[in-house]
């Protein structure tokens, strides 16, 4: 991604790096929801969550924001309600 974005950049065309920026967010988003909803369907233990939410801070952009209301859409979707947050720590 980082040729990618030089090469954009040095080209004057920042637009087509934001865009492919936003798809790259939207598709991690994805994937981090779908492994929530799985999680909890499943009923993993607290300890996964955090994990897989310590994975993706690490592996994205998503900061413990982004993610802390993903796991509480999802979880109450899932669950009808979050009964507790964890604090996910880096």
């Amino acid at each position: 991604m980082e040729y990618f974005s030089e090469h954009f950049k040095k080209a004057g065309i920042e637009e087509v790096v934001k865009l492919r920026q936003a798809q790259e967010n939207t598709e991690h988003r994805r994937t981090l929801r779908g492994e929530l909803e799985k999680l909890f369907s499943e009923d993993g233990s607290p300890d996964e969550i955090v994990s897989l939410c310590q994975q993706h801070i690490g592996d994205t952009n998503m900061t413990d924001v982004d993610i802390t209301i993903m796991v509480c859409g999802v979880g109450s979707t899932c669950h009808g309600e979050v009964e507790g947050l964890v604090s996910v720590e880096r």
